[in-house]
C-alpha cells in the first residue's frame, strides 16, 4: 500500500510495437508521496516495448535516471538505445527469468 498522488489519467493508454499499436486501456500515472518514483498503472496485461510507453502518458523517459520495466525481454530493442545500461532482475514468480534454472523435464 501506498499513498499516491494521480498526475495523469487517459482512457485508452497505448504504446507501440513496431508498426503496430498495443492497447494499454484506461491507464494511470500516479507518484508515490513523497518521492520522486512515478509509476504507470495500466487495464491490459501487456509486455512493454517502447519508451513511448513512457511518453504517452506525459513521461519523459529521457529526464529519468532510473527507468523500471516488468517484462522478461520484449523491451531490450526499444530501450537499449536510449540506456546507459540494462540490469535484469529476477524476482520469484512461477517461471523464472533466467531459462538455466527452469527445472525441464519430460
Amino acid at each position: 500500500d501506498a499513498r499516491v498522488t494521480v498526475l495523469k489519467a487517459v482512457s485508452e493508454g497505448w504504446q507501440s510495437f513496431g508498426p503496430s499499436r498495443v492497447t494499454l486501456g484506461p491507464a494511470a500515472v500516479v507518484r508515490i508521496e513523497g518521492t520522486e518514483v512515478d509509476v504507470i498503472l495500466n487495464t491490459n496485461r501487456t509486455q512493454t516495448f517502447e519508451p513511448d510507453i513512457f511518453s504517452n502518458v506525459g513521461i519523459d523517459p529521457l529526464s529519468k535516471d532510473i527507468l523500471l520495466i516488468k517484462s522478461t525481454n520484449h523491451f531490450y530493442a526499444g530501450f537499449a538505445p536510449i540506456a546507459a545500461e540494462i540490469i535484469y532482475v529476477s524476482a520469484p514468480s512461477s517461471y523464472p527469468s533466467n531459462p538455466a534454472v527452469t527445472d525441464y523435464r519430460k
